[in-house]
């Protein structure tokens, strides 16, 4: 929220704490006058006077340090000597200030004379406060002149903050700036087309230093620009024993070097240090960048020689709130350098710097195209000397990427020498760690033509180096998704205490590892790496692997296919766990096969997936492949060969087990037999759905032939009208249980057309024809498919005037067919058909009173004959279908029990016993694999009851309706509604 300029700024309470305890609120200034208007550039007081100022829209102030009268050291100078200070400047629109090359000789201020936009500097314990307000303010410093020998620095900054060097630490603060308008823009730039004289040159959008604060409530857009003769370090963001917080919307920070003129610079786009003392550590890290805007962008790119860094941290934490909803993290190094000592990290911690991210969305990159840069110095995380990188949060992208080398993406080591604490009062963390959680992560190293490279890699050197991806128990517990795309490589150290250490967990069918694995031990130490992968995810392993400890359970998968069909092995001390899958390639003629190899102990059940090199089938009961070993193990665990899915056959591959003829293993599991399964014991999708989907439609086509009173309504209520139009729409949801089960939603539409052909004194006769259109969506065990067609009837009624009623009706129609079955390995297989079916159809009833106040029974037969016509065609998989066709004799005895309610209405209750006497066919599919025959028998009973009504709604309009369902069969109606209404004249 803005603060108004006025006397209540300057009277506003800000406390700091000085080194000798609480400092009073803030006081205001001995001369507490209305802000001062600046209205045109000529006003240049605002510079080093105390107060408060407020400046008109578009003001672009610019003071060149070669200017006696502009070379103070910089465009706003403020500074404490023995009074408090404080400036307050408030933009009423957008406001400029730029300040060029430092002055010859330094007139104020401790540390020389500094190219910014703006200086802050409290040079003793007497606290220094400067308030932004209003809309946009650019601060900008920049270095152009042709001689920088000519300045006193060729340092340029957008905004430097600078405390007392006396006091540093995490809560006292002697210079604070606070940003309360709406935009802030920071800018820095070399710009001479000669190489800095001055040692120490450095360049920084914003630089905060020694006790000092700057607090961001704007959005803020640093950027660091440095051209190809800048021989100097730079960033966006430089902190030495501080405090930065952003907390605006956005935050922007961009840094970009040329430098071609010189090695060993590095370009930054935050570098945040801590305190040293006679080469020790003099006090404990603290949280010196605090970042909460919900979108950060930090993009680092060098484009000549320097060294990259996207966050470069050492005795000090960086930290990303959880208010942060998405978070960009992007560093580049193009050009051939041709040094061989340059790198390019997104996220680098060490000597005890801490970097943690609790960010919603988080993205971090790496990319080069220069080949000097070796493989170890180029990575997306790094820590080393005791850092510790921590990311947790809802989505995490972490990839590294190189046009000429290998890289890696998540790199611990612990490399480097130990720099020692001061005292006893330092506290540091030892060990190095990356800790890395989120609901959904990808981790990804690319090198040379886009080949794997090492996604996660661990090396102890002299000091412990550990990598948790996915590891903690929540994580397990909420089947958190992890993509890994590259390699992973434990190395342990050289001392006893130097342990490499990686935990990764696969724990739902979206996980994926792609890559290899390997272990090997130091000279004095481990290299250690546990994986699990568990609920459905996939390691394709490209290479030989090494794993320490091994679990696979519910379904997780070992792909040893995915290393291009050679034969691969992986070997791991320990495997443990219940239910996960090793799909291995074999060769049954050659003898040849991938292999697992447990070397301490196995336990627990696993399976075996295999596939048979080139698609190869051992003919039926051959003995060929019998002895081949697959895998060779310590322990007491048991492996069980999983069936191999075929077009019309399943390959059952049997396994035994020996002692091993391997030293130092005790036992062997091989082959011992091939043979097919068959079809009833154990279908293949094919099989399956094209069984079932014969079945499906037939059974559909069945319910077409209804009865009477849910066809037209009822009759008796027409009165003396002598044609009618009638139409209804019908909907259910029937099955089969069983081997080739199914279920059919389906909706019927029929409109038809009939009149009195014959009309006496005991009987009325109607006559008519009927048009309908069935259309329904099916599922299957392992399929999905949908039906459709349409159907001519022919129908003549007779409603006698004592009850009774004969209805007599013929249809033809024809049905399409489609379905998708889905094999195992994903593989869709497709097939449809036709299928023309014939009915004919006689119902009899009579309505019997039972009272005089309207109840009634009518007891009903019915019998249907017809033949469903069969078809050929062939399934996407190469399978030629023949379906017999099938004949039905459909009887039915049952009641309505109901209610007249009038002349012209009526409800009832219906119960009816079906029973199908015929209903036998059959469906012959052949392939290559050889021909399966599978005899379909409909013939069933099954009982079906439900309610209705039937009523006149106008002179000459009637409504009608019913629900229904069955019981009693393995064919089963869920429920059906059918809904009508008829219209007479």
């Amino acid at each position: 929220m803005s603060v108004p300029i006025s006397k209540s700024i300057i009277l506003t309470v800000l406390t700091a704490i000085s080194a000798c305890g609480t400092r009073p609120p803030f006081m205001p200034l001995a001369s507490a006058a209305d802000p001062i208007n600046i209205t045109d550039t000529s006003n240049t007081t605002w510079r080093n006077t105390d107060g408060a100022y407020t400046f008109n829209d578009g003001l672009d102030f610019t003071f060149d340090g070669s200017k006696e009268s502009d070379n103070l050291e910089g465009g706003i100078f403020v500074q404490s000597q023995k009074n408090n200070e404080h400036r307050i400047l408030h933009a009423k629109g957008d406001l400029r200030i730029t300040h060029k090359n430092g002055p010859a000789s330094y007139r104020v201020g401790a540390c020389g004379a500094y190219i910014q936009g703006t200086k802050i500097e409290s040079k003793n314990i007497t606290p220094t406060y400067v308030y932004f307000e209003g809309d946009t303010i650019h601060l900008t410093g920049t270095f152009d002149a042709d001689d920088p020998s000519q300045f006193g620095n060729n340092s340029p900054y957008g905004l430097y903050v600078q405390g007392s060097h006396s006091s540093p630490s995490a809560s006292e603060y002697d210079a604070t700036v606070i940003f309360n308008n709406k935009n802030t823009y920071l800018t820095a730039s070399y710009d001479s087309k000669t190489k800095p004289t001055k040692p120490g040159t450095v360049a920084n959008a914003l630089r905060v230093n020694y006790s000092s604060k700057a607090e961001f409530k704007s959005n803020v857009y640093a950027t660091t620009n440095l051209n190809e003769y800048s021989n100097m370090n730079g960033s966006a963001v430089s902190v030495d024993v501080g405090k930065i917080i952003f907390s605006g919307e956005e935050t922007q920070l961009n840094a970009t070097s040329k430098n071609t003129v010189g090695n060993g610079k590095s370009i930054y786009g935050v570098n945040a240090q801590g305190i040293y003392t006679g080469g020790k550590i003099a006090a404990s890290p603290y949280e010196q960048v605090q970042f909460n805007s919900p979108t950060t962008g930090i993009f680092v790119t060098g484009e000549g020689k320097p060294m990259v860094f996207g966050i470069y941290t050492q005795i000090a934490d960086v930290n990303f709130t959880d208010k942060v909803k998405n978070l960009t993290i992007a560093a580049k190094a193009m050009g051939e350098s041709g040094y061989n000592n340059r790198s390019i990290n997104g996220l680098y911690a060490w000597n005890h710097g801490t970097i943690n991210i609790q960010a919603e969305n988080t993205t971090i990159t790496t990319d080069t195209n220069d080949s000097s840069i070796p493989w170890y110095n180029n990575s997306a995380l790094t820590v080393t000397a005791n850092g510790h990188i921590k990311i947790d949060g809802s989505q995490l992208d972490i990839a590294s990427h190189s046009d000429a080398d290998d890289v890696i993406a998540v790199y611990a080591t612990g490399d480097h020498s130990i720099i020692p604490p001061k005292d006893d009062t330092v506290t540091l963390t030892k060990g190095n760690t990356i800790d890395l959680n989120a609901d959904k992560m990808t981790l990804r190293a690319t090198g040379k033509n886009d080949t794997p490279s090492y996604a996660v890699y661990a090396w102890g050197i002299n000091d412990t180096a550990t990598i948790n991806i996915n590891s903690d128990e929540t994580g397990k517990d909420q089947g958190k998704t992890l993509n890994v795309n590259g390699n992973v490589y434990a190395l342990g150290g050289n001392n006893k205490n130097a342990e490499a250490l990686i935990n990764m967990n696969f724990t739902n069918a979206d996980s994926r590892f792609h890559g290899w694995s390997m272990y090997k031990n130091g000279s004095a130490s481990t290299g250690t790496l546990n994986f699990t992968f568990s609920n459905g995810a996939l390691w394709e392993m490209t290479k030989n692997s090494k794993v320490t400890n091994l679990t696979m359970k519910n379904d997780g998968i070992v792909d040893m296919q995915a290393d291009g069909n050679d034969y691969s092995w992986i070997y791991a001390d320990t495997l443990s766990g219940q239910g996960g899958t090793f799909k291995e390639d074999i060769d049954v003629r050659s003898m040849e096969a991938d292999r697992v190899y447990v070397g301490r102990n196995f336990t627990g059940n696993q399976y075996l997936d295999i596939y048979q090199k080139d698609g190869y089938v051992p003919e039926e009961n051959t003995t060929e492949g019998n002895g081949l070993v697959l895998a060779t193990v310590n322990g007491d665990g048991t492996f069980t060969a999983k069936d191999r899915e075929g077009s019309l056959f399943y390959t059952r591959y049997e396994l035994q087990s020996k002692e091993s003829e391997e030293e130092g293993y005790e036992t062997d599991w091989y082959l011992n037999r091939v043979y097919h399964v068959e079809p009833e014991e154990k279908p293949t999708p094919t099989v399956e759905e094209t069984a079932a989907s014969h079945g499906l439609v037939y059974y559909t086509w069945r319910t077409e032939i209804d009865k009477l009173l849910q066809r037209m309504g009822e009759l008796r209520h027409n009165g003396e009208k002598e044609t009618g139009i009638w139409a209804r729409v019908k909907g259910g949801e029937l099955g089969l249980n069983g081997k080739y089960g199914f279920e059919n939603k389906y909706r019927h539409y029929e409109l038809g057309y009939d009149e009195i052909t014959k009309k006496k004194e005991d009987v009325t006769r109607y006559q008519g024809v009927s048009f309908s259109y069935l259309d329904g969506d099916g599922s299957y065990h392992r399929g999905t498919g949908g039906s459709h067609g349409g159907a001519l009837s022919f129908y003549s009624t007779d409603i006698r005037n004592k009850g009774h009623y004969l209805d007599l009706v013929f249809k033809v129609g024809h049905y399409n067919t489609d379905y998708t079955a889905y094999a195992e390995e994903g593989e869709k297989i497709r097939g449809d058909f036709a299928n023309t079916g014939v009915a004919l159809s006689a119902e009899y009833g009579r309505k019997k009173s039972l009272s005089s106040d309207g109840w009634y029974i009518e007891p009903q037969t019915q019998l249907s004959l017809g033949y469903f016509g069969g078809d050929k065609y062939t399934t996407s998989n190469g399978v030629n279908v023949d379906q017999d066709g099938i004949r039905s004799a459909i009887g039915r005895i049952g009641f309505n029990f109901g209610k007249d309610l009038g002349e012209k209405s009526k409800v009832y209750f219906k119960a009816n016993w079906y029973h199908d006497f015929a209903g036998n066919g059959g469906i012959t599919m052949t392939s290559p694999e050889g021909r399966v025959h599978i005899d379909e028998d409909f013939s069933d009973t099954w009982f079906m009851y439900g309610i209705g009504t039937a009523f006149q709604m106008g002179k000459n309009s009637h409504f009608y309706c019913d629900v229904e369902r069955s019981t009693g069969s393995g064919f089963h109606t869920n429920w059906q509604w059918n809904v009508g209404m008829r219209f007479n004249f």
